[in-house]
């Protein structure tokens, strides 16, 4: 299956989550791809308090849920499970995920995959 977005993101972590919010306030249809079962990257795993703004910091896991219902009410589509396989195209991306093998093109792709990303390939 092809679809087409405006914009994909790869990587759910909250430089993704981010600019998936800004974006899809734009009234941009916005994507969002994570290989983990939950959104938010790095903070999910942190059970300390300091995320946030002082002096209303929150734990890592609830900082990621914070950051993924944003971008969710923004209108970002956020998709856990989804492995980014290789690039089918300009701009367009082979994914397997539960909905199966499906093939993403974009007006643009954020590499957003964080700061310890290594290929799987």
């Amino acid at each position: 299956m092809k679809r087409e977005v405006d914009v994909l993101v790869v990587g759910a972590g909250p430089a993704g989550l981010v600019a998936a919010t800004r974006l899809a306030t734009t009234g941009a249809r916005v994507e969002v791809l994570e290989r983990e079962r939950w959104a938010g990257g790095a903070p999910v795993h942190c059970a300390h308090r300091g995320f946030g703004t002082w002096p209303h910091t929150r734990t890592g896991p609830a900082h990621a849920r914070l950051l993924a219902d944003a971008a969710v009410r923004a209108g970002a589509d956020v998709r856990t499970g989804v492995t980014a396989l290789d690039w089918a195209g300009p701009r367009t991306l082979a994914t397997v995920g539960p909905r199966g093998a499906e093939t993403i093109a974009a007006r643009a792709v954020l590499l957003a995959t964080g700061a310890r990303e290594r290929p799987r390939a």
